[in-house]
């Protein structure tokens, strides 16, 4: 079994909510995007579809998420 990070039935909705794909939302807990997958349909939580390429390549919505406390991998804290 893989770490325990905690995230909550909430936190998973909050990052649907705000318009970002299973791809980016995974990226931005710092888990796996099979994780985000099993607990949308888990809570019935729809993400939008995306491109990860558009969330990677953007540096600018790095930092806007970050700044909106948002979660970011240890390794992506470190570059801002």
């Amino acid at each position: 079994m893989g770490r325990q990070k905690g995230f909550t039935e909430d936190d998973y909705r909050r990052m649907a909510d705000k318009g970002y794909s299973m791809s980016e939302a995974a990226y931005l807990m710092g888990i796996k995007r099979q994780t985000v997958s099993a607990m949308a349909r888990k809570y019935g939580i729809t993400f939008a579809n995306g491109n990860q390429q558009r969330m990677l390549s953007n540096p600018s919505l790095i930092k806007h998420t970050a700044e909106q406390g948002s979660y970011l991998p240890e390794r992506e804290r470190a570059k801002h």
